[in-house]
C-alpha cells in the first residue's frame, strides 16, 4: 500500500477520533435503537461483505471481550459484517429512495465500478463512535477514485449521497463491528480503547453489492439489488 495515502487517511482518522471525543462530529450517526434486528427504516448502500476468516477473527478478538461487558448490545453476526463502500441514501422510514431510483443508481455502478481494478485494504484500528463500534479500513487511492466516481455520478442521475463525511477529501472504508442499546458502560469504553491499534491485516473487494438493508444489515430487511465486479 502506497505510504503517502495511507498515512494521511491515519492522521484524518486520528482527527476524526478527536473530534468524536470532543463533542464535535460532522458525520452522519445512526441513533440508538433497541431493536436494530427488527428495524425498519431501510437505507441504499454498497458494501462488500467480510471474508469468513476475517469476520471470525474480528469477531473473537473483539466481539467477545466486549459482549462479555455489554451483552445486550447489538453485535454484527458473521455472515452480516460487511465493509461500506459507498453509501447512496441513509436509514429512513419511510425510504428515503425509489424504485426508479435504485434502477438509476444500479445503471450507473454497472458502468462504473468495473471501470476500476480491485480494492486493497489494510483492517486495524478499532474507534469508538457515538452509538458504535467499528474498525476502520484503510485504502489505497484508487479507493478514493473510485469512492469520487460513484459520488459524481450519484449527483448527476439525482441521486446525490446523503451521507455527512467528516472530510471531503480524504476517504476510507470501515466495519460496522457492534451497535449501543444504551449508553456503554467506562468498562466497556476501557476495553475499546485498550484495543485501539489492533491489526487484522487486508481485505481484497473485487465485487461490491448493491443493497437495501437496514442499518445492521440483517439477513431479514436484506435486498441483494446487484453484483458489481472490478477488474482482477
Amino acid at each position: 500500500m502506497g505510504n503517502g495515502y495511507f498515512h494521511l487517511q491515519k492522521q484524518v482518522v486520528e482527527e476524526f477520533e478527536q473530534s468524536l471525543q470532543g463533542g464535535a462530529n460532522k458525520s452522519s450517526i445512526v441513533g440508538v435503537q433497541k431493536d436494530y434486528a427488527n428495524d425498519s427504516q431501510m437505507c441504499l448502500s454498497s458494501i462488500s461483505f467480510v471474508p469468513k476468516d476475517l469476520a471470525a477473527e474480528v469477531t473473537t478478538k473483539i466481539m467477545k471481550p466486549l459482549q462479555a461487558i455489554e451483552p445486550d448490545f447489538y453485535y454484527y453476526p458473521v455472515h452480516s459484517l460487511h465493509l461500506s463502500i459507498k453509501n447512496i441514501r441513509t436509514i429512513h422510514h419511510p425510504p428515503l429512495f425509489t424504485e426508479e431510483d435504485i434502477k438509476k443508481v444500479a445503471k450507473l455502478f454497472g458502468e462504473t465500478i468495473p471501470q476500476f481494478p480491485s480494492l486493497h485494504f489494510e483492517i486495524e484500528d478499532i474507534i469508538k463512535m457515538p452509538t458504535s463500534v467499528l474498525v476502520i479500513a484503510y485504502a489505497e487511492e484508487n479507493f478514493k477514485k473510485l469512492f469520487l466516481a460513484l459520488d459524481n455520478g450519484l449527483k448527476e442521475i439525482g441521486v446525490p449521497d446523503d451521507k455527512r463525511y467528516f472530510s471531503d477529501s480524504v476517504v476510507w472504508g470501515s466495519i460496522t463491528l457492534c451497535r449501543f442499546t444504551s449508553q456503554p458502560k467506562s468498562e466497556f469504553i476501557d476495553k475499546v480503547r485498550s484495543m485501539r491499534h489492533l491489526k487484522f491485516g487486508e481485505m481484497v473487494v473485487s465485487d461490491i453489492k448493491l443493497v437495501v438493508c437496514n442499518a445492521v444489515c440483517h439477513e431479514s430487511s436484506r435486498q441483494i439489488i446487484a453484483d458489481f465486479h472490478l477488474q482482477v
